[in-house]
């Protein structure tokens, strides 16, 4: 998943910014890259004045990627393709670690995970 967010497809599609994987797009990612820790960075804007509040104010700060996962019947433990098909504004993140950090020059607290030998 190291695609670049921001572009996806021949069609130059972006990937939506929804809120907890639902409803209609707030937002969308403008760009990503993978960061010197190996971590997915990403930059997108929000459109929804509504979910503006929510990470303004420090309610919703977490990230979550909706992906799809393609598979061969009676493997489902060895993924054959993943795509990710949107990006969430969550109250928690299912992986550790995964919130906003800044916003519109805001900085928040965000947790940092090292790598253990």
């Amino acid at each position: 998943m190291a695609a670049n967010l921001g572009n996806r497809g021949r069609r130059g599609e972006t990937t939506p910014i929804l809120v907890e994987h639902e409803g209609e797009p707030v937002g969308e990612v403008l760009s990503s890259f993978r960061g010197p820790s190996g971590s997915l960075r990403v930059l997108g804007s929000i459109h929804h004045e509504g979910a503006k509040k929510l990470v303004s104010d420090g309610t919703m700060l977490g990230l979550s990627l909706g992906t799809d996962v393609v598979h061969r019947q009676g493997q489902e433990h060895r993924p054959l393709t993943r795509s990710v098909q949107e990006l969430s504004l969550c109250v928690e993140p299912r992986r550790r670690g995964c919130y906003i950090s800044e916003a519109n020059g805001q900085r928040f607290k965000t947790a940092t995970l090292a790598a253990s030998a």
